[in-house]
């Protein structure tokens, strides 16, 4: 029968030992996977991480087939390094969200856009009518997949060139918000948002879910990972 006053500090320490490498390790492999990038790396990070994580689960019902001396090494070190442990933990779970708080950036409108940063706003210049448009040879989802295995950091560095840069693309039409912002899925499922200008909206509204329509936009950032946004779109036949 199940009793948690048997748990003690090796226990707790093993199994958050144990998440922290399994977790990243199976949803990065995961994401390979689906990618279709990295499928022979996703399913060995898989092999490798699912095994870590249901021993670190299963810690306090196997332990003692441990060796006495090796399993009291394990309580000593538990005991000493359980509040690091914990926090590592803690920080592990909470950090991607307080980093998602802290940059998450907010729709550009019109040809000024306005960009939250702390507690005030900073106006983004819109680039001169007449400037020649740059066009990125990335799609969506390899834009989004930027961001698939590798911190958000690494990602950031990776795509900044592509930043402010044009695409064509299309997408199956899914919503469209008063200040022209329209969500759209691709046909790998990605979702993405593109902004359009107020002289857009009467053309929008005669679309309807689910119909397939084609914009023209200028790539911005990649939200939590998954999110590609575009602006100053237009829609092009």
């Amino acid at each position: 029968m199940f009793d948690v006053t048997k748990f003690n500090w090796a226990d707790a320490v093993v199994f958050a030992v144990c998440e922290l490498v399994a977790i990243p390790m199976c949803d990065a492999g995961w994401h390979g996977i689906v990618s279709g990038e990295y499928v022979f790396n996703g399913v060995l990070a898989n092999l490798a991480g699912l095994p870590i994580g249901v021993a670190g689960i299963s810690f306090h019902w196997w332990k003692d087939k441990i060796p006495p001396p090796s399993r009291e090494w394990i309580q000593r070190q538990a005991n000493r390094w359980w509040p690091a442990a914990f926090l590592i933990f803690f920080l592990y779970v909470t950090g991607p969200e307080m980093y998602r708080r802290a940059t998450k950036p907010v729709a550009i409108s019109g040809a000024i856009g306005v960009m939250t940063i702390g507690g005030g706003q900073t106006s983004i210049p819109a680039a001169p009518v007449d400037a020649p448009r740059v066009y990125t040879n990335k799609t969506i989802h390899q834009l989004k997949a930027t961001y698939e295995s590798r911190t958000s950091l690494q990602a950031d560095i990776l795509i900044a060139e592509e930043k402010g840069k044009w695409i064509d693309t299309e997408g199956t039409f899914i919503d469209l918000h008063a200040d022209g912002l329209v969500a759209l899925e691709n046909e790998h499922r990605d979702l993405f948002v593109c902004h359009f200008g107020s002289q857009w909206i009467s053309k929008l509204t005669a679309y309807h879910r689910g119909e397939t329509i084609k914009i023209r936009g200028k790539f911005e950032y990649v939200l939590d990972k998954s999110l590609v946004a575009l602006t100053e779109c237009e829609l092009y036949d």
